[in-house]
């Protein structure tokens, strides 16, 4: 197989062996991973993970998107990593280890000796701006980000930059940005439940943290969600079992 990936000597030994029978490494000026499709487009990634991108969203990751877009026909920005919004209303973010293992670690903006939340709504916003600079993909972790690089050049070899444009199918809505795997097997668990359309079920993860504390909340007898009324909560701890009163 021929070598048609350039990867930045920066980046992670553990990606360049992953990659290695497909790129050779170079000192790169924009992005960290750029290549040509058959048609003749340059596609350039920034490769970010979730800290490095919660770190630098609102400081200098638009200038090095900026700088991409002026240096390929498709930038895309390459998102490592899960996050998700904690009922304050701030980022939550976890990583994930080599063993699967989901872990949360603490992330926010250094001001003296304190460290100051990332609001969610704020990093979506921040999110809907740079997309008008690059297209935005992710992988969930670290581990997977040769299999998306690989899947990307795969898909991108047969299209043009119009048909990109025109079919989104690259851009995430804004919501689905950050939409991790726990989230979704969280989903899957509430729209178990009668009554529960997906609407619903973001709204019970937009007040309790994950199913657990939503039950926690039935038994208590204090479960409060708008939308939610007597008749669904009913028919949820019916369907829950007779320990929930």
């Amino acid at each position: 197989m021929s070598k048609s990936l350039t990867i930045d000597f920066r980046e992670p030994d553990s990606l360049k062996q992953l990659l290695a029978d497909i790129g050779t490494v170079a000192t790169l000026e924009s992005g960290d991973y750029v290549w040509s499709t058959s048609s003749g487009m340059l596609v350039g990634i920034e490769r970010k993970s979730i800290t490095d991108l919660l770190s630098h969203i609102f400081t200098t990751l638009p200038n090095q998107l900026v700088a991409l877009q002026q240096a390929v026909d498709v930038p895309i920005l390459l998102i490592e990593g899960i996050v998700t919004k904690s009922i304050a209303g701030h980022c939550r973010v976890f990583e994930v280890s080599r063993d699967g293992f989901i872990s949360p670690i603490n992330i926010g903006r250094t001001r003296g000796n304190n460290i100051i939340p990332i609001g969610y709504e704020g990093v979506q916003d921040a999110l809907l701006n740079l997309q008008k600079t690059c297209f935005i993909t992710q992988s969930s972790n670290v581990f997977g980000t040769d299999v998306r690089i690989r899947a990307l050049m795969g898909y991108l070899d047969t299209k043009t930059k119009q048909d990109l444009v025109r079919e989104h199918v690259i851009i995430p809505k804004p919501a689905d940005v950050f939409l991790d795997p726990m989230e979704r097997m969280y989903l899957t668990i509430l729209m178990s439940l009668p009554g529960i359309s997906e609407k619903r079920a973001r709204a019970i993860l937009n007040t309790y943290d994950c199913p657990l504390d939503m039950l926690k909340a039935l038994m208590d007898g204090n479960f409060s969600v708008a939308g939610i009324g007597d008749k669904t909560i009913m028919s949820v701890k019916q369907a829950l079992g007779s320990r929930i009163g």
